[in-house]
């Protein structure tokens, strides 16, 4: 299993309702897992921690599959091979396992 490939969880795992979720202990640097629906999770990396209008939010990395071998030029100029998106979630919006970020499924 490739680090980008999505892992299925079970059907009978639901999301719950934005106000009935609990914050992870979050530290910058560990790897969670973020679910943007359909009952799979996706690894992702914390980068950064913060806050905006009262709430906690997170950076986070999440892995993709690469579009070339030859990686590509970054805004530094630099070739990179590290292949990523980057979303700004609330900090309860990932979970520790993949069925924990099911459950705290991101809401748009």
């Amino acid at each position: 299993m490739k680090e980008w490939d999505k892992i299925k969880v079970d059907k009978a795992i639901k999301p719950i309702h934005y106000s009935q979720r609990k914050p992870v202990d979050l530290v910058v640097g560990n790897d969670y897992y973020v679910s943007f629906g359909e009952n799979t999770a996706l690894r992702c990396k914390l980068m950064e921690l913060y806050m905006e209008g009262g709430q906690q939010r997170i950076e986070i990395e999440v892995p993709i599959k690469p579009r070339s071998k030859n990686g590509f030029i970054d805004r530094n100029g630099n070739i990179s091979h590290h292949w990523v998106d980057t979303y700004i979630l609330f900090a309860d919006e990932i979970g520790l396992t993949p069925e924990e970020a099911v459950i705290n499924e991101v809401t748009f």
